[in-house]
């Protein structure tokens, strides 16, 4: 039976998801800037490594914490839709860097940052009534 939960716990399930989504923000920034200015990689393929991996980070902590199911639930079904809407996102992410740091001048950590910013609200809604939906 699925109970209804009020909107103190859906506010409260939102602040987890913003703090999942910004450490996961901080360790995306982190590599992005270690991969492209300490071992000299083109940042749009450091942009890319970094967003795999945060994005991974972002899943586990997303699913155990913020939506509070066990790690081994659905955890093929639910890591195949995380990955389906993070290869889109992934692409859009690379698009949004490129444009913001080649076509408006923004250094690219904050290309970066402003890239995760534009995704990240429908990442949320696809993430809470599909992949994580209870």
């Amino acid at each position: 039976m699925h109970k209804k939960r009020g909107i103190e716990y859906h506010f409260w399930e939102f602040v987890r998801y913003s703090i999942a989504g910004t450490t996961a923000t901080i360790l995306n920034l982190l590599i992005i800037y270690l991969l492209t200015d300490s071992l000299h990689i083109y940042y749009v393929g450091s942009g890319v490594a970094a967003y795999i991996i945060s994005g991974t980070y972002n899943f586990v902590l997303n699913k155990v914490w913020t939506f509070r199911e066990k790690l081994h639930h659905k955890i093929i079904i639910k890591y195949s839709g995380f990955l389906t809407l993070n290869i889109g996102a992934l692409f859009a992410n690379a698009l949004l860097l490129y444009i913001y740091t080649d076509v408006f001048g923004l250094y690219y950590v904050f290309s970066q940052f402003f890239a995760i910013l534009s995704i990240a609200l429908i990442n949320y809604v696809i993430n809470k009534f599909i992949i994580f939906k209870k």
